[in-house]
């Protein structure tokens, strides 16, 4: 994961993508001069990392443990930045339930729309038939969803926001969604 003022490094729970991480590092020392890492016991998926302002929230889901959410906590806080884990049970990680649009905005599925961590938020609610497509992404003043989703689209649309949608059928027959497939880097950052 990054942030504008480190890159860090977690290892992923799941056998089959043991050694992932190591293929960014040298792609990560191009922009940062602050990568951090977490520990072997440390386990970390970036789909339970959910960035709000300056606020972290970490899902605690079968792929990311407790000791991963402590060190997250730890190397985030170092670098002035807050912390919370959210329990995830119906889904693989926390983005694919909800996302931070903007303006104190998330889009989510039942899950987290009725969870009073976000009570205080605006949370445009994904309907059941159509969960995956919570997992986009705002770039700019566009909203990057899945193909196919017409009622979450609508929703955005009723919301204020413009839509891209682009085909990922393929990709969510393996879990996959739009904020596994980016790592966003800040273009302001100090290197």
């Amino acid at each position: 994961m990054v942030t504008e003022k480190c890159a860090i490094i977690t290892k992923p729970s799941a056998q089959s993508r043991k050694g992932e991480e190591k293929e960014v590092i040298d792609v990560l020392k191009k922009f940062y001069n602050n990568i951090e890492f977490s520990s072997d016991n440390a386990c970390l998926d970036g789909g339970d990392i959910l960035r709000f302002e300056n606020h972290f929230y970490i899902g605690q889901s079968k792929r990311t443990n407790a000791e991963g959410a402590k060190q997250l906590t730890k190397i985030l806080n170092k670098y002035g930045y807050t912390t919370s884990t959210v329990p995830v049970k119906k889904i693989l990680h926390l983005k694919t339930g909800i996302v931070y649009l903007k303006e104190n905005t998330f889009i989510g599925t039942d899950e987290f729309i009725n969870n009073d961590i976000f009570k205080d938020f605006t949370v445009i609610n994904v309907d059941s038939r159509e969960a995956y497509s919570a997992n986009c992404i705002l770039i700019n003043d566009n909203v990057i969803i899945p193909k196919n989703f017409p009622n979450s689209k609508k929703a955005l649309i009723d919301a204020g926001y413009k839509t891209i949608e682009v085909e990922m059928s393929e990709f969510e027959k393996m879990d996959g969604g739009l904020t596994c497939l980016s790592l966003r880097i800040p273009m302001d950052n100090s290197k």
